[in-house]
């Protein structure tokens, strides 16, 4: 105890600066200030497997309007003549039938009739639809900083807009009764750098004066696709999209198709066929990248179409990449045991050299701590603002050494 004493009454304005920094990067980290920062160490951390050992891949198969497949094939509007759509999913799944298929093109417009749409699903049982249904409105309601440090967190309420020409009904479904058509909303919330990164598994829902809380459309897919939830998923709010690694199988229309007219198949679209029936739970996403969609994001791997993003945080969720921070106390107490080691570091210290080297195995083995952690699902990057916040205390505690003390006095 008196070591404790004595180290506490020589370093008290030191302890006193490291909480004191602490309270700050939390504010900083509250307001975004550098989250630009912690987002690159974010990237670097999933330029690598997610956990110890990589995971095998889901069958995830995407099909890409393209360009070319817009103007020729699919009439070249926005929103798309139904019969387009149509005609594409007929051809694509004449004659095999995944498990699950996600349609990410827009079908609100009130000039078209979607009833043909609505009842595809039914003539190519036991595939399950899930229809994309764009945020008619969107609003992300951020707590107070009190609040935030005692662990409330961001929540984004989307209102969807009409898909397949009507109002979707609750629990994710389009029609009364049975039927495997079922919507979500794909929403692409941005990181204070205004890239994408961390995809939200669920969102509040205002149908109708009514908030229930869903899955997005990439979340959705997973859960009609497995045969039963996760255990003990509904307690972590996000995926981790690693941009790193693109999704394999993919192909566009103009590759499967010659769509001069009649339309013809290409040698590709047997190629499809065979992926697709490779695996009795593959999921098809169909959807539009063509250059004038407006459905593009920035993220840590580029400039990236919707259908893309959401297929890589599907991908993400069926291998159980879910991520989380730890409750805000035990960052607060994580970020000032790091000060403390710091102030450690510089403790009873004659050379600045070793002083200097023994900071650097702190920060070091901090690291390992952090990227040990990222490796469980959990994300503590906060303790990069205390190492560069203490800099200039350090450099203080520097000049406070007597300089004329030389690294080889003690020999």
């Amino acid at each position: 105890m008196t070591a404790i004493r004595q180290f506490l009454w020589a370093e008290w304005k030191s302890i006193l600066w490291g909480a004191l920094l602490v309270l700050v990067m939390q504010g900083l980290e509250y307001g975004g200030w550098i989250s630009g920062m912690e987002g690159r160490v974010l990237d670097a951390y999933q330029r690598r497997p997610f956990g110890w050992f990589e995971t095998p891949e889901p069958p995830i198969v995407l099909v890409e309007i393209d360009d070319a497949a817009y103007q020729a094939c699919m009439g070249g509007t926005s929103p798309m003549p139904p019969e387009r759509i149509q005609w594409l999913l007929d051809s694509l799944f004449a004659s095999v039938r995944p498990r699950t298929v996600g349609v990410d093109i827009l079908t609100d417009s009130p000039q078209h009739n979607y009833g043909g749409l609505l009842q595809w699903q039914r003539t190519h049982a036991p595939t399950t639809v899930v229809w994309a249904t764009p945020p008619l409105a969107q609003t992300s309601m951020v707590p107070a900083f009190p609040l935030w440090m005692i662990g409330r967190e961001e929540e984004l309420f989307v209102q969807p807009a009409k898909v397949l020409g009507q109002q979707p009904f609750e629990d994710g479904k389009l029609e009364q009764g049975e039927s495997r058509n079922r919507w979500a909303v794909p929403v692409f919330p941005k990181d204070d750098d205004l890239r994408l990164r961390k995809f939200p598994r669920e969102v509040h829902l205002v149908l109708d004066n009514k908030i229930e809380v869903g899955p997005t459309w990439a979340m959705k897919l997973a859960e009609v696709n497995r045969a039963e939830p996760s255990a003990g998923e509904n307690d972590i709010p996000e995926v981790l999209i690693a941009f790193y690694k693109p999704i394999q199988a993919r192909y566009s229309v103009s590759q499967l198709f010659e769509c001069k007219q009649p339309a013809k198949p290409t040698a590709a679209l047997a190629e499809f066929a065979r992926v697709v029936t490779k695996d009795p739970g593959t999921i098809v996403l169909v959807g539009g990248t063509w250059a004038t969609s407006g459905d593009f994001h920035y993220t840590p791997g580029g400039k990236l179409p919707g259908l893309e993003v959401n297929a890589l945080a599907l991908r993400a969720e069926l291998k159980g990449e879910r991520v989380h921070e730890p409750p805000r106390w035990m960052m607060v107490v994580l970020d000032f045991a790091v000060s403390i080691m710091i102030v450690l570091a510089f403790y009873r210290g004659t050379r600045v050299r070793a002083m200097m080297r023994n900071s650097a195995r702190v920060v070091f083995v901090v690291f390992l701590l952090s990227r040990g952690l990222f490796s469980f699902g959990y994300i503590w990057l906060s303790w990069i603002g205390v190492v560069i916040g203490f800099a200039p205390h350090l450099l203080v505690e520097i000049y406070r050494k007597d300089p004329t003390v030389s690294e080889h006095s003690h020999h």
